[in-house]
């Protein structure tokens, strides 16, 4: 039975334990703010997080936000897409106003749009380009294939076939004749069929008429254009790609195969049950099919689902 010291030292080392609990859980430090980009205007949806730590907040409407930071060192970090990361560390501020500026990494990058090379940030049109590093990085059949989910607004719908090509669509369909996009190679109209992925440098999709006007109305259903390698100075490299795959039914979802006596007994079942004369020019008359000797009897032959109606 346990002593009056030691339910003493119990309930001491109790109370010492919640104190220490309720000193943690206070300590947090309330901080507010507003997050703006350079012309003063709010930012909606930027992440605010404390670093190394899966306390996050997200800014409202007007761009403000709240977060609980566990101390004074404790380091914010602002975050938002077309934006560049900023942090900055609590300190003794319980507010913070913060103004992020666009990243230009993207805004610089110099684009193929026609007969001359642009930067993105000088195009009004809409673009968008491939990295074609990440587009190598899946085995495909084609590089229309490979296109398929590597830019906003770009569809690529494929019936699955070995060597047939895929119909792209760059928006939807915006008219009633041909909707496919404009494709050209080292400036010249060709098609991604027959391309081998290998030798693409660099692929740029212009997605409206802005971007493609100098095509005219060829281009107006996109237009993707694609750079090939070419030589350059230095030593010769040579590099070898390969890719081997297989195409089979899944499980489940084969064709069930007959002999040649399991064709004609269905033949007679199919006969009988649309109330016809039991009677084939192959298979004879009577009330089981005849099989001539000509026919080998362990032909396989695909099952005729017409055979089953009744």
């Amino acid at each position: 039975m346990p002593t009056k010291n030691n339910l003493l030292a119990r309930s001491a080392l109790l109370a010492l334990f919640l104190a220490f609990f309720c000193f943690n859980a206070f300590a947090q430090k309330p901080v507010t703010g507003k997050v703006t980009n350079k012309a003063n205007q709010p930012i909606a949806g930027a992440t605010v997080e404390v670093k190394g730590s899966n306390t996050v907040a997200i800014t409202n409407g007007e761009g403000v936000f709240s977060i609980n930071a566990p101390s004074d060192k404790s380091i914010l970090v602002f975050t938002v897409v077309g934006f560049e990361t900023i942090e900055q560390t609590v300190g003794g501020k319980n507010s913070f106003n913060v103004s992020m500026t666009e990243t230009t990494n993207q805004l610089n990058e110099i684009l193929v749009t026609g007969y001359s090379a642009q930067r993105k940030k000088d195009i009004t049109g809409s673009v968008s380009v491939v990295n074609v590093k990440d587009l190598k990085a899946i085995p495909a059949g084609s590089p229309e294939q490979m296109l398929q989910g590597r830019a906003s607004g770009l569809n690529v719908i494929t019936n699955g076939q070995p060597g047939t090509g895929s119909n792209i669509r760059i928006r939807g369909i915006t008219n009633f004749g041909n909707v496919d996009p404009l494709v050209i190679v080292d400036g010249v109209q060709g098609s991604l069929t027959n391309l081998n992925a290998t030798d693409i440098e660099s692929i740029q999709v212009l997605k409206d008429a802005g971007a493609a006007s100098i095509y005219g109305v060829r281009g107006s259903n996109g237009v993707i254009v694609v750079t090939t390698k070419r030589g350059r100075s230095g030593k010769a490299q040579i590099t070898y790609d390969a890719y081997v795959g297989t195409q089979r039914p899944p499980t489940g979802n084969v064709f069930n195969l007959l002999n040649t006596q399991g064709m004609a007994d269905l033949t007679w079942l199919a006969l009988k049950n649309s109330g016809q004369a039991t009677t084939h020019p192959q298979y004879g008359s009577g009330s089981t099919p005849i099989i001539p000797d000509y026919i080998n009897k362990e032909m396989v032959v695909l099952l005729d689902l017409s055979l089953l109606l009744i």
